[in-house]
């Protein structure tokens, strides 16, 4: 396509600098609970923690693999958008829940495996990074199918600011008093918020979302 102008790039990077904040806030609040882990515990205790969020991040490869073909797949489509939505959500809610359950279930001796029994994750953190990853696995169709491309990523944005610092806080509050395993907690509960969220905006939004015309952003959103 031809050239749009370096004004017309600028001006789309204003439009859509929300949506932007989002990806730049997770990607900075997905770093912290290991130095939390580390503040609030001894050094077996982040070592330990340190183990299980490795798996964790291993396994959220798989996330963004799915998550960068359905969005593709979802929105070359408006004809049969909302099948597609559906879909994708329930594939997406099937990889979290299996991701989970082989982290919580699978996840102590294969970290023992790799990382040595002495630093291996503990099965209660685990178990609640099992949760998170669902949580993840499951808001990630519902973010970036249907309520970007609706044009909400204001609320998406403010939804994450305030999981990320309800996920910093219950972390440090509940690594205080459990150790590893209340900082996977508070990282459940951060993620669990964020899908209960962007669950009920999208219920509010459908499943075959339209735009605000121009890229606008209305007292409505």
């Amino acid at each position: 396509p031809p050239w749009s102008g370096f004004r017309a790039i600028v001006a789309s990077y204003r439009d859509h600098r929300a949506a932007w904040s989002v990806e730049v806030t997770g990607n900075l609040y997905s770093s912290a609970p290991v130095p939390v882990a580390s503040a609030v515990g001894g050094a077996l205790t982040a070592a330990s923690f340190a183990s299980g969020d490795r798996l964790y991040r291993y396994g959220l490869y798989a996330v963004v693999s799915f998550g960068n073909a359905l969005q593709g797949w979802v929105l070359e489509t408006t004809a049969s958008r909302a099948r597609r939505n559906r879909f994708a959500i329930i594939l997406m809610l099937s990889l979290g829940i299996l991701g989970g359950l082989g982290l919580a279930y699978l996840g102590a001796p294969v970290s023992a495996i790799l990382f040595g029994e002495s630093v291996a994750a503990f099965q209660s953190t685990l178990i609640w990074l099992g949760v998170a990853y669902a949580a993840v696995a499951t808001s990630t169709p519902l973010i970036r199918n249907v309520l970007i491309p609706a044009r909400r990523e204001r609320l998406v944005l403010a939804v994450t600011v305030v999981s990320a610092v309800l996920g910093i806080a219950t972390m440090g509050v509940f690594g205080t008093m459990w150790g590893a395993e209340g900082v996977a907690m508070g990282l459940a509960t951060s993620e669990l918020s964020t899908l209960i969220a962007c669950a009920v905006l999208t219920a509010r939004v459908g499943l075959h979302p339209v735009p605000q015309a121009g890229g606008t952003h209305t007292d409505e959103q």
